[in-house]
């Protein structure tokens, strides 16, 4: 059975070593209506820099590489969409936020039916946030921050936003975000 996050309550986790057999955080976003949602992550590294992994703009990620992010694709029909986070490797990630938000407004997410996030972490189980319905396009989801051990806290934000990615940006501060008008081909 999913833990439930609580605002305002961080859960945090120790150091997974690259070589613990298995070192993969994951994050599925799953909804039951037909609706275009997107799950992307906005990231900061310790430079200073940042990146978002997202289908608009085509920037999905690697397990293999920088960012040690993936996004599993595109789902337009609606239904799931997945991220998954190697721990062992993303040393370089000061903070990466889960974001979603409903491609074309498409009447907010009063329009999406059931949504939910489930965080599988491989050590520590099924984390559970439950979204309700609000007319916001855009959703700041879950906060994950590197600590100074090593280790890595996660936050529920479940904020719902207005416009898109650069309300969630403004809120919450990210540095070095030049946000343009995107769409899908």
């Amino acid at each position: 059975m999913a833990q439930l996050i609580t605002k305002g309550r961080p859960v945090s986790f120790p150091r997974l070593d690259k070589d613990a057999p298995d070192t993969i955080v994951t994050i599925d976003l799953t909804w039951t209506s037909r609706t275009d949602v997107d799950l992307g992550m906005m990231i900061e590294f310790n430079d200073g820099t940042t990146r978002v992994v997202q289908a608009l703009g085509k920037d999905f990620g690697s397990l293999d590489s920088e960012p040690y992010i993936w996004l599993s694709g595109d789902d337009r029909r609606g239904g799931h969409e997945q991220l998954k986070l190697d721990l062992a490797r993303m040393g370089n990630v000061r903070r990466a936020m889960a974001i979603a938000f409903i491609y074309r407004g498409f009447g907010g997410w009063k329009r999406v039916g059931e949504a939910k996030v489930t965080i599988h972490h491989p050590t520590q189980g099924d984390f559970e946030i439950v979204l309700g319905k609000n007319g916001g396009k855009s959703c700041a989801l879950v906060d994950f921050r590197s600590d100074d051990a090593g280790g890595l806290s996660m936050e529920r934000l479940g904020e719902f936003f207005p416009g898109y990615h650069q309300d969630i940006d403004q809120f919450y501060k990210w540095p070095n975000i030049n946000w343009v008008a995107g769409r899908k081909d």
